[in-house]
């Protein structure tokens, strides 16, 4: 049996009201020669039982890990289990628009690009939208349908696809080649947060064509279960916490020696722009619900029990650097 064009990856948990939409939206493509993994995180609400009840699509393949492991666990265990051609990930209370395969794939086989990424526009609708002719894309999105590729040079790669936000870091905005994810074993940090847009990183890194499309495919559902709903205090602890284990990632990346060589200097500039990064996404909803000696010393005291001397050197970097003192609402 031939191996399929796309492997559609959901990692499952606890999704079960919002899975008909989901799941509906994939079988309902205009582009067929798909696999549909879906890989259920150990739900306690019947999720994969709705699937596997519901639907006998030969296409679609259910699993279970053994134990809990979080989105980036779960994902990771999709893709190890994949045989596409192409990789293409979603959340499981999101949809996709009928042509979105069609779209992402004529794209990645004419460009010969190893990621395709859609730009940051997509449709956001709470947790009650209809699939059911209430959308109308065209008042989503002004649609410049010139694709473009993004910059040769590591750095400002980085800086102007993540700065200028051209590229986002959910895994749902990006279509990849599958070979070229585990050749350069482009896997999810298994962190707390921002295990998604250090695997966006490396692929920045290591990728030689990525082409971007300014195309709306893509539905995603607002609601109170959403990670982006936990309070800024905890979401700044996780993001502190996860560096480590993101930095280490990033190490990874260089010791093997996949890109370029690049002198240390240019390495810690890197991850230096990373944890900064992951500090502007978290740190200023921190200054914005507490007061700004609170947040310091939060940030200080994490920062200190990590034991990381590199970590160290650039959070006091950035500190000197006047870059926290831009975060905090009473300098803007």
């Amino acid at each position: 049996m031939n191996s399929p064009q796309i492997s559609v990856i959901v990692p499952l948990y606890n999704a079960r009201r919002f899975l008909r939409t989901c799941i509906e939206s994939i079988l309902q493509q205009t582009f067929e020669d798909f696999e549909l993994i879906v890989v259920d995180d150990q739900s306690t609400d019947g999720s994969l039982d709705f699937v596997r009840e519901n639907y006998s699509d030969p296409r679609i393949k259910t699993f279970q890990n053994i134990k809990n492991l979080g989105d980036a666990g779960t994902r990771n265990a999709g893709l190890g289990i994949s045989k596409g051609k192409y990789i293409y990930f979603m959340d499981d209370d999101d949809a996709i628009f009928p042509q979105t395969l069609e779209t992402l794939f004529n794209t990645a086989e004419e460009s010969q690009a190893e990621v395709v990424h859609m730009n940051s526009h997509y449709a956001t609708f709470d947790e009650n939208f209809s699939l059911d002719g209430d959308i109308d894309v065209t008042k989503i999105l002004d649609h410049d349908p010139t694709p473009r590729f993004v910059t040769e040079i590591l750095i400002d790669r980085l800086r102007a696809e993540c700065e200028m936000l051209a590229v986002d870091v959910m895994p749902w905005k990006k279509f990849s080649r599958r070979d070229f994810l585990f050749k350069n074993q482009l896997y999810f940090p298994l962190c707390k947060c921002c295990n998604d847009m250090f695997q966006l990183f490396g692929e920045l890194c290591l990728a030689k064509k990525i082409l971007i499309i300014d195309s709306c495919c893509y539905i995603c559902r607002v609601h109170r279960g959403s990670q982006v709903h936990l309070d800024a205090k905890s979401n700044l602890y996780r993001a502190v916490e996860s560096l480590p284990i993101l930095i280490s990632y990033l190490e990874d990346i260089f010791t093997r020696e996949l890109i370029q060589p690049l002198p240390r200097s240019e390495q810690l500039r890197i991850e230096e722009f990373a944890v900064k990064i992951v500090l502007q996404i978290f740190a200023w909803k921190a200054y914005e619900e507490f007061p700004i000696d609170e947040v310091d010393s939060m940030l200080a005291d994490s920062i200190s029990k990590i034991n990381s001397p590199d970590l160290t050197r650039i959070f006091f970097h950035l500190t000197r650097s006047n870059f926290l003192k831009m975060l905090k609402r009473d300098d803007v």
